[in-house]
């Protein structure tokens, strides 16, 4: 059978986003995003809960961390 539609994943960008961090020293703990207690998950493991890309503020603002490569590369100085 042929398709006539393709449906495409964007696994990528977090997967940069994981090395990005992981290079760096970060450590990841998957949670569902936005799950019921994601926030306590996050204060048990003594770390930060992301938020989604377009919730995080400019770069030259105090910014909440997001899963953008572009932002964990920024934090990532602040975090050594």
């Amino acid at each position: 059978m042929k398709a006539d539609l393709a449906v495409v994943v964007d696994v990528l960008s977090f997967s940069t986003s994981v090395c990005v961090g992981v290079e760096r020293g970060m450590r990841f703990f998957p949670y569902r995003w936005k799950g019921p207690g994601a926030e306590a998950f996050a204060r048990d493991h003594d770390a930060v809960l992301a938020v989604g890309r377009f919730e995080s503020t400019p770069p030259d603002s105090p910014t909440a961390l997001s899963l953008s490569p572009a932002v964990l590369l920024a934090e990532s100085t602040a975090v050594k």
